[in-house]
């Protein structure tokens, strides 16, 4: 029987932030949806779906930063990429579906939810900032910086000499995933996009994507000489574990985006043809 790598056994972290960073909104997301629940009927508001989408969200989350995966992204790119495939575009479009913002608010006792939200309508400053920062453009600008930037060799580099800002890295790229498919994703509201909109976004989202993972994929050289000891160690050269890392990249992230677009096209043709016979 072949005996498995020891950091398989031992390669899970008890980080006590990241813990808490989950079960902390699990937590929360739990007794709103139960109060929801409660007093609307169970899946009103917030669906079963939904729910279970949230739970499977922070359980990605877990798999991304607390097991072996967070060890050996120590040592590998292409496991280091991942664990942000994960953050990206698992994850986030799970817990940009599963209404979490309602959970919260409705996890907040009913007097002060009330008091909340008077002083969130009467913040007029911060809600144009919001606003700004929620706007599609600025959006489609924030993650793709966001991605480009933490993948430039200084940056990616200097987060894996520190945890602080390796901790950084991966709350910059998982917030800006998680702003870009509430966008997509988001059933209802004013800063919902229309549906063709939607789909340009997401193929833009891809387009840019794509880039970059050509990039790692079809370099002649390797870009982060932080891996190169690593990588040997392990039976591979760095620049076979950065190709890898760049297939990894563009592959799950173009068929998740792809999938995406297919969706959105599917629910507006649905909702035409829903329109017509009402009209027809």
């Amino acid at each position: 029987m072949t005996q498995l790598p020891e950091w398989v056994l031992t390669g899970y972290s008890l980080n006590p932030w990241v813990l808490t960073a989950l079960f902390g909104p699990l937590l929360l997301y739990s007794i709103g949806v139960t109060r929801l629940w409660r007093q609307a009927g169970i899946g009103k508001g917030i669906s079963r779906t939904q729910s279970a989408a949230f739970t499977l969200g922070i359980i990605t989350l877990g798999v991304a930063l607390l097991s072996p995966l967070e060890y050996v992204a120590t040592m590998l790119f292409s496991a280091h990429m991942l664990q942000h495939m994960l953050l990206a575009f698992v994850a986030a479009p799970l817990l940009a579906w599963s209404e979490a913002g309602l959970a919260f608010l409705w996890a907040v006792p009913a007097r002060q939810r009330v008091t909340l939200s008077r002083r969130w309508l009467a913040s007029g400053p911060l809600r144009q900032v919001v606003a700004w920062l929620t706007a599609p453009f600025s959006v489609l600008v924030l993650f793709t910086v966001t991605f480009w930037l933490w993948h430039a060799p200084l940056m990616y580099e200097a987060a894996l000499r520190s945890e602080l800002i390796h901790a950084l890295e991966h709350f910059m790229m998982f917030g800006a995933a998680l702003l870009l498919w509430w966008l997509i994703l988001q059933p209802s509201g004013r800063r919902r996009l229309p549906h063709g909109a939607a789909i340009l976004f997401v193929l833009a989202t891809m387009l840019q994507g794509m880039v970059l993972a050509s990039l790692l994929a079809f370099a002649v050289e390797p870009l982060y000489d932080a891996y190169v000891l690593s990588a040997q160690a392990l039976g591979i050269s760095a620049l076979q574990d950065q190709q890898l890392a760049g297939m990894i990249m563009r592959t799950p992230a173009t068929l998740i985006l792809l999938a995406t677009a297919v969706w959105l096209f599917l629910t507006w043709l649905g909702k035409l043809e829903r329109r017509d016979l009402e009209y027809g």
